[in-house]
Protein backbone atom coordinates (compact mmCIF):
# COMPACT_ATOMS: atom_id res chain seq x y z
CA UNK A 1 0.00 0.00 0.00
CA UNK A 2 1.06 3.45 -1.16
CA UNK A 3 2.16 6.13 1.48
CA UNK A 4 -0.22 9.13 1.23
CA UNK A 5 1.68 12.09 -0.26
CA UNK A 6 2.35 14.99 2.14
CA UNK A 7 1.50 18.75 1.34
CA UNK A 8 3.81 20.61 4.04
CA UNK A 9 1.89 24.12 4.93
CA UNK A 10 4.22 27.15 5.64
CA UNK A 11 3.50 30.78 7.12
CA UNK A 12 6.41 33.05 6.20
CA UNK A 13 5.43 36.12 6.84
CA UNK A 14 7.44 37.81 9.75
CA UNK A 15 6.73 39.20 13.03
CA UNK A 16 8.92 42.49 12.04
CA UNK A 17 7.10 42.50 9.02
CA UNK A 18 3.89 42.66 9.92
CA UNK A 19 4.06 44.24 13.46
CA UNK A 20 3.84 48.02 11.68
CA UNK A 21 0.51 47.00 9.99
CA UNK A 22 -0.71 45.99 12.82
CA UNK A 23 0.00 48.94 15.00
CA UNK A 24 -1.17 51.02 12.82
CA UNK A 25 -4.72 48.96 11.95
CA UNK A 26 -5.06 48.63 15.67
CA UNK A 27 -4.84 52.58 16.06
CA UNK A 28 -6.79 53.69 13.54
CA UNK A 29 -9.52 51.53 14.77
CA UNK A 30 -9.01 52.92 18.26
CA UNK A 31 -9.05 56.24 16.98
CA UNK A 32 -11.56 56.20 14.41
CA UNK A 33 -14.01 54.26 16.71
CA UNK A 34 -14.12 50.81 14.34
CA UNK A 35 -14.90 53.11 11.10
CA UNK A 36 -11.72 51.54 9.69
CA UNK A 37 -12.32 48.28 10.62
CA UNK A 38 -13.50 46.87 7.31
CA UNK A 39 -10.18 48.42 5.76
CA UNK A 40 -8.21 47.19 8.55
CA UNK A 41 -9.43 44.20 8.60
CA UNK A 42 -8.97 43.62 4.46
CA UNK A 43 -5.53 44.64 4.62
CA UNK A 44 -4.58 42.08 7.83
CA UNK A 45 -6.80 39.28 5.66
CA UNK A 46 -4.43 40.24 2.82
CA UNK A 47 -1.18 40.05 4.68
CA UNK A 48 -2.07 36.94 6.10
CA UNK A 49 -2.97 34.80 3.66
CA UNK A 50 -0.45 35.48 0.97
CA UNK A 51 2.02 34.09 3.21
CA UNK A 52 0.62 30.99 3.88
CA UNK A 53 1.69 28.14 1.70
CA UNK A 54 0.27 24.48 0.74
CA UNK A 55 2.89 22.86 -1.00
CA UNK A 56 4.38 25.91 -2.51
CA UNK A 57 1.39 27.47 -3.71
CA UNK A 58 0.06 30.75 -1.73
CA UNK A 59 -3.45 31.22 -0.94
CA UNK A 60 -5.13 34.34 -2.34
CA UNK A 61 -7.34 36.74 -0.81
CA UNK A 62 -9.63 39.07 -2.99
CA UNK A 63 -11.92 40.99 -1.08
CA UNK A 64 -11.63 44.62 -0.27
CA UNK A 65 -12.85 47.14 2.01
CA UNK A 66 -16.35 48.47 0.20
CA UNK A 67 -18.00 45.26 -0.49
CA UNK A 68 -17.04 43.73 3.43
CA UNK A 69 -18.62 46.66 4.90
CA UNK A 70 -21.93 46.34 2.76
CA UNK A 71 -21.96 42.70 4.68
CA UNK A 72 -21.00 43.68 7.86
CA UNK A 73 -20.39 47.21 9.03
CA UNK A 74 -23.27 49.32 7.38
CA UNK A 75 -26.11 46.78 8.47
CA UNK A 76 -24.26 47.13 11.55
CA UNK A 77 -24.48 50.91 11.41
CA UNK A 78 -28.24 50.58 11.40
CA UNK A 79 -28.72 47.54 13.55
CA UNK A 80 -27.31 49.87 16.22
CA UNK A 81 -29.97 52.41 15.71
CA UNK A 82 -32.70 50.03 15.92
CA UNK A 83 -31.59 49.78 19.20
CA UNK A 84 -31.58 53.24 20.98
CA UNK A 85 -35.15 53.90 20.97
CA UNK A 86 -35.98 50.85 23.34
CA UNK A 87 -32.90 52.00 25.15
CA UNK A 88 -33.85 55.33 25.68
CA UNK A 89 -37.17 53.92 26.68
CA UNK A 90 -35.64 52.18 29.29
CA UNK A 91 -35.11 54.96 31.23
CA UNK A 92 -38.55 55.84 31.10
CA UNK A 93 -40.40 52.54 32.64
CA UNK A 94 -40.33 50.80 35.78
CA UNK A 95 -37.14 48.80 36.93
CA UNK A 96 -38.97 45.40 36.01
CA UNK A 97 -39.94 46.94 32.71
CA UNK A 98 -36.73 48.24 31.98
CA UNK A 99 -35.06 44.52 32.61
CA UNK A 100 -37.43 43.25 30.77
CA UNK A 101 -36.52 45.47 27.47
CA UNK A 102 -33.00 44.74 28.04
CA UNK A 103 -33.14 40.99 27.98
CA UNK A 104 -35.25 41.41 24.56
CA UNK A 105 -32.34 43.87 23.39
CA UNK A 106 -30.09 40.67 24.53
CA UNK A 107 -31.45 38.46 22.14
CA UNK A 108 -31.77 40.55 19.69
CA UNK A 109 -28.22 41.27 19.84
CA UNK A 110 -27.24 37.82 20.06
CA UNK A 111 -29.12 36.82 16.96
CA UNK A 112 -28.24 39.39 14.83
CA UNK A 113 -24.54 39.19 15.80
CA UNK A 114 -25.17 35.57 14.71
CA UNK A 115 -26.96 36.62 11.63
CA UNK A 116 -24.05 38.30 10.69
CA UNK A 117 -21.74 36.19 11.39
CA UNK A 118 -22.35 33.53 8.91
CA UNK A 119 -22.59 35.87 6.36
CA UNK A 120 -18.80 37.38 7.05
CA UNK A 121 -17.79 34.30 6.73
CA UNK A 122 -19.47 33.15 3.96
CA UNK A 123 -17.59 36.44 2.44
CA UNK A 124 -14.25 35.58 3.66
CA UNK A 125 -14.49 32.31 2.64
CA UNK A 126 -15.62 33.52 -0.77
CA UNK A 127 -12.57 35.85 -1.69
CA UNK A 128 -10.24 33.02 -0.62
CA UNK A 129 -8.13 30.94 -3.87
CA UNK A 130 -5.89 28.10 -3.80
CA UNK A 131 -4.13 27.27 -6.86
CA UNK A 132 -6.37 29.68 -9.17
CA UNK A 133 -9.98 27.93 -7.80
CA UNK A 134 -11.87 29.35 -4.83
CA UNK A 135 -13.83 28.71 -2.65
CA UNK A 136 -17.68 28.70 -2.11
CA UNK A 137 -20.03 28.65 1.51
CA UNK A 138 -23.58 27.53 1.18
CA UNK A 139 -26.25 28.02 3.47
CA UNK A 140 -29.19 30.25 4.52
CA UNK A 141 -27.85 33.18 7.25
CA UNK A 142 -31.27 33.22 8.72
CA UNK A 143 -31.49 29.33 9.61
CA UNK A 144 -28.24 29.51 10.93
CA UNK A 145 -29.33 32.99 13.03
CA UNK A 146 -32.13 30.91 14.69
CA UNK A 147 -30.02 27.70 15.04
CA UNK A 148 -26.89 29.86 16.61
CA UNK A 149 -29.49 31.38 19.10
CA UNK A 150 -30.54 28.39 20.07
CA UNK A 151 -27.08 26.54 20.60
CA UNK A 152 -26.44 30.02 22.75
CA UNK A 153 -29.04 29.99 25.19
CA UNK A 154 -28.84 26.32 25.80
CA UNK A 155 -25.36 26.99 26.29
CA UNK A 156 -26.59 30.00 28.82
CA UNK A 157 -28.84 27.51 30.16
CA UNK A 158 -26.45 24.28 30.86
CA UNK A 159 -23.06 26.51 31.83
CA UNK A 160 -21.48 25.53 28.83
CA UNK A 161 -22.24 22.01 28.69
CA UNK A 162 -23.79 21.83 25.49
CA UNK A 163 -20.64 23.67 23.48
CA UNK A 164 -19.53 20.53 21.74
CA UNK A 165 -22.94 19.86 19.81
CA UNK A 166 -22.85 23.65 18.96
CA UNK A 167 -18.96 23.93 17.55
CA UNK A 168 -19.95 19.89 15.88
CA UNK A 169 -23.11 21.86 13.88
CA UNK A 170 -20.88 24.96 13.38
CA UNK A 171 -18.56 22.90 11.80
CA UNK A 172 -20.87 21.07 9.43
CA UNK A 173 -22.17 24.41 8.82
CA UNK A 174 -18.77 25.70 7.41
CA UNK A 175 -17.27 23.33 5.73
CA UNK A 176 -20.48 20.96 5.52
CA UNK A 177 -21.19 23.50 3.17
CA UNK A 178 -18.40 24.08 1.58
CA UNK A 179 -17.05 23.82 -2.03
CA UNK A 180 -13.33 24.40 -3.68
CA UNK A 181 -14.72 25.09 -7.65
CA UNK A 182 -17.03 22.29 -8.17
CA UNK A 183 -15.61 19.78 -5.57
CA UNK A 184 -17.36 19.95 -2.60
CA UNK A 185 -16.17 19.40 1.27
CA UNK A 186 -16.73 17.10 3.33
CA UNK A 187 -17.21 17.28 6.88
CA UNK A 188 -17.68 13.36 9.13
CA UNK A 189 -17.14 15.11 12.75
CA UNK A 190 -18.65 13.40 15.11
CA UNK A 191 -19.14 13.57 19.07
CA UNK A 192 -18.55 10.13 20.49
CA UNK A 193 -14.45 10.64 20.10
CA UNK A 194 -14.77 14.17 22.11
CA UNK A 195 -17.66 13.53 24.60
CA UNK A 196 -15.01 12.31 27.31
CA UNK A 197 -12.95 15.04 26.55
CA UNK A 198 -15.30 17.64 26.87
CA UNK A 199 -17.60 16.49 29.65
CA UNK A 200 -14.84 15.77 31.80
CA UNK A 201 -13.18 19.33 31.03
CA UNK A 202 -16.56 20.87 31.52
CA UNK A 203 -17.23 19.57 34.60
CA UNK A 204 -13.97 21.03 36.34
CA UNK A 205 -14.53 24.48 34.74
CA UNK A 206 -18.11 24.29 36.22
CA UNK A 207 -16.50 23.27 39.66
CA UNK A 208 -14.07 26.40 38.95
CA UNK A 209 -17.10 28.36 38.61
CA UNK A 210 -18.62 27.76 41.86
CA UNK A 211 -15.58 28.24 43.83
CA UNK A 212 -15.60 31.95 41.64
CA UNK A 213 -18.82 32.70 42.84
CA UNK A 214 -17.86 32.01 46.50
CA UNK A 215 -15.13 34.21 45.81
CA UNK A 216 -16.88 37.06 44.04
CA UNK A 217 -20.19 37.04 45.42
CA UNK A 218 -20.12 39.65 48.28
CA UNK A 219 -18.97 42.30 45.52
CA UNK A 220 -21.37 41.34 42.67
CA UNK A 221 -24.10 41.50 45.31
CA UNK A 222 -22.53 44.75 46.39
CA UNK A 223 -22.37 46.39 42.87
CA UNK A 224 -26.26 45.43 41.78
CA UNK A 225 -27.94 46.62 45.26
CA UNK A 226 -25.80 49.75 45.64
CA UNK A 227 -24.74 50.38 41.84
CA UNK A 228 -26.65 49.27 39.28
CA UNK A 229 -30.05 48.53 41.10
CA UNK A 230 -30.07 51.85 42.56
CA UNK A 231 -29.13 53.80 39.26
CA UNK A 232 -31.94 52.42 36.79
CA UNK A 233 -34.35 52.81 39.81
CA UNK A 234 -32.78 56.72 40.03
CA UNK A 235 -33.07 57.31 36.10
CA UNK A 236 -36.89 55.73 36.09
CA UNK A 237 -37.58 58.60 38.91
CA UNK A 238 -35.93 61.12 37.21
CA UNK A 239 -37.98 60.02 33.35
CA UNK A 240 -41.29 59.91 35.73
CA UNK A 241 -40.12 63.74 37.52
CA UNK A 242 -39.95 64.78 34.27
CA UNK A 243 -42.81 64.44 33.31
CA UNK A 244 -45.04 65.14 35.74
CA UNK A 245 -42.74 67.97 36.69
CA UNK A 246 -42.09 66.97 40.00
CA UNK A 247 -39.39 67.98 41.88
CA UNK A 248 -35.99 65.41 42.08
CA UNK A 249 -34.55 64.79 45.76
CA UNK A 250 -31.06 64.82 43.91
CA UNK A 251 -29.34 64.74 47.79
CA UNK A 252 -31.17 62.62 49.41
CA UNK A 253 -30.60 59.44 47.10
CA UNK A 254 -33.82 60.11 45.12
CA UNK A 255 -31.96 59.72 42.19
CA UNK A 256 -30.44 56.41 43.26
CA UNK A 257 -27.05 57.87 42.52
CA UNK A 258 -24.34 55.91 44.53
CA UNK A 259 -22.77 58.43 47.27
CA UNK A 260 -25.62 61.23 46.05
CA UNK A 261 -26.60 60.75 49.92
CA UNK A 262 -22.92 61.05 51.15
CA UNK A 263 -21.69 64.92 49.15
CA UNK A 264 -22.53 65.84 52.61
CA UNK A 265 -19.49 63.90 54.32
CA UNK A 266 -16.74 63.86 51.80
CA UNK A 267 -14.99 60.94 54.12
CA UNK A 268 -18.29 58.75 54.08
CA UNK A 269 -18.09 59.82 50.24
CA UNK A 270 -14.63 58.55 49.98
CA UNK A 271 -15.05 55.39 51.61
CA UNK A 272 -17.95 54.84 50.13
CA UNK A 273 -16.43 55.60 46.08
CA UNK A 274 -13.21 53.36 47.35
CA UNK A 275 -15.86 49.92 48.38
CA UNK A 276 -17.47 50.57 44.99
CA UNK A 277 -14.21 51.03 42.55
CA UNK A 278 -12.99 47.85 44.49
CA UNK A 279 -16.67 45.84 44.01
CA UNK A 280 -16.19 47.08 40.27
CA UNK A 281 -12.38 45.62 39.56
CA UNK A 282 -13.28 42.39 41.93
CA UNK A 283 -16.35 41.54 39.41
CA UNK A 284 -14.37 42.63 36.51
CA UNK A 285 -11.64 40.84 37.25
CA UNK A 286 -13.13 37.61 38.27
CA UNK A 287 -14.21 36.58 34.31
CA UNK A 288 -10.71 36.29 32.43
CA UNK A 289 -10.08 34.27 35.72
CA UNK A 290 -12.90 31.94 35.33
CA UNK A 291 -11.98 31.69 31.29
CA UNK A 292 -8.60 30.69 32.42
CA UNK A 293 -9.49 27.94 34.56
CA UNK A 294 -11.56 27.15 31.94
CA UNK A 295 -9.14 26.83 29.18
CA UNK A 296 -6.74 25.11 31.50
CA UNK A 297 -9.72 22.61 32.33
CA UNK A 298 -10.71 22.16 28.33
CA UNK A 299 -6.76 22.30 26.83
CA UNK A 300 -6.78 18.27 26.20
CA UNK A 301 -10.13 18.58 24.79
CA UNK A 302 -9.49 21.69 22.48
CA UNK A 303 -6.24 19.65 21.13
CA UNK A 304 -8.35 16.78 20.78
CA UNK A 305 -10.83 18.82 18.96
CA UNK A 306 -8.41 20.22 16.11
CA UNK A 307 -6.97 16.83 15.11
CA UNK A 308 -10.05 15.59 14.71
CA UNK A 309 -11.35 17.92 12.63
CA UNK A 310 -8.22 18.38 10.60
CA UNK A 311 -9.03 14.39 10.25
CA UNK A 312 -12.46 14.43 9.08
CA UNK A 313 -12.88 17.19 6.70
CA UNK A 314 -11.94 16.47 3.40
CA UNK A 315 -11.39 17.67 -0.32
CA UNK A 316 -11.14 15.06 -2.53
CA UNK A 317 -8.45 12.78 -1.64
CA UNK A 318 -6.60 15.00 0.61
CA UNK A 319 -7.15 15.71 4.25
CA UNK A 320 -5.26 17.32 6.70
CA UNK A 321 -3.05 16.01 10.12
CA UNK A 322 -2.44 18.29 12.87
CA UNK A 323 -0.26 17.75 15.80
CA UNK A 324 -0.65 19.85 18.80
CA UNK A 325 0.49 19.59 22.52
CA UNK A 326 -2.39 20.50 25.29
CA UNK A 327 -0.06 22.72 27.51
CA UNK A 328 1.17 24.94 24.56
CA UNK A 329 -1.95 24.92 23.22
CA UNK A 330 -3.44 25.93 26.40
CA UNK A 331 -0.37 28.99 26.88
CA UNK A 332 -1.45 30.05 23.51
CA UNK A 333 -5.09 30.53 23.68
CA UNK A 334 -5.28 31.80 27.58
CA UNK A 335 -2.32 34.62 26.40
CA UNK A 336 -4.82 35.60 23.38
CA UNK A 337 -7.84 35.57 25.33
CA UNK A 338 -6.64 37.77 28.30
CA UNK A 339 -4.76 40.38 25.86
CA UNK A 340 -7.65 40.81 23.82
CA UNK A 341 -9.91 41.16 26.83
CA UNK A 342 -7.95 43.82 28.50
CA UNK A 343 -7.27 45.53 25.25
CA UNK A 344 -10.48 45.89 24.00
CA UNK A 345 -9.57 43.65 21.36
CA UNK A 346 -7.35 45.88 19.69
CA UNK A 347 -4.02 42.99 20.12
CA UNK A 348 -6.56 41.04 17.94
CA UNK A 349 -4.06 41.17 14.81
CA UNK A 350 -1.29 40.34 16.80
CA UNK A 351 -2.83 37.00 18.38
CA UNK A 352 -4.22 35.82 14.84
CA UNK A 353 -0.98 35.99 13.54
CA UNK A 354 0.39 34.23 16.40
CA UNK A 355 -1.84 31.35 16.19
CA UNK A 356 -1.47 31.08 12.36
CA UNK A 357 1.87 30.98 13.04
CA UNK A 358 1.53 28.20 15.64
CA UNK A 359 -1.11 26.34 13.86
CA UNK A 360 0.64 26.61 10.32
CA UNK A 361 3.75 25.03 12.10
CA UNK A 362 2.12 21.32 13.06
CA UNK A 363 -0.49 21.12 10.26
CA UNK A 364 0.27 19.25 7.25
CA UNK A 365 -2.16 18.21 4.07
CA UNK A 366 -2.15 14.16 3.15
CA UNK A 367 -2.81 13.40 -0.48
CA UNK A 368 -4.58 9.68 -0.34
CA UNK A 369 -4.72 9.85 -4.07
CA UNK A 370 -1.03 8.18 -4.04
Amino acid sequence: MNKPKTLFVSFDRTWSGFAGLAFGVSLLNLFTAGLYKPYGLTRIRKALYKNIYINGDALDYTGDAKSLSQVSFYPSLAFLFLLIVPSVLQFMVSLETAVAIGIAQMLLVVAFYQYRGFLERQYELSQISWRGQSFTMTGSAYKSMWCALGFQMSGLLTLGLTGLWRRLWLARRDYGGLYYGRTRVECTVSVKPLLLYFITGGVFSIIGLYFTWLWVREDAIHVWTEMLGPMMGGASQMAQAATSQAPVDFYGGGLGIPGMDGMSDPDAMAASMTKNINALFSVGFAWPVWMTWRQFCLALYEAKWLQHLARNVKLGSLNADIDVAPASLFLLTAVSYNVNFMMVNLTRPFTTFARIRYLTKRLVIRDNSA
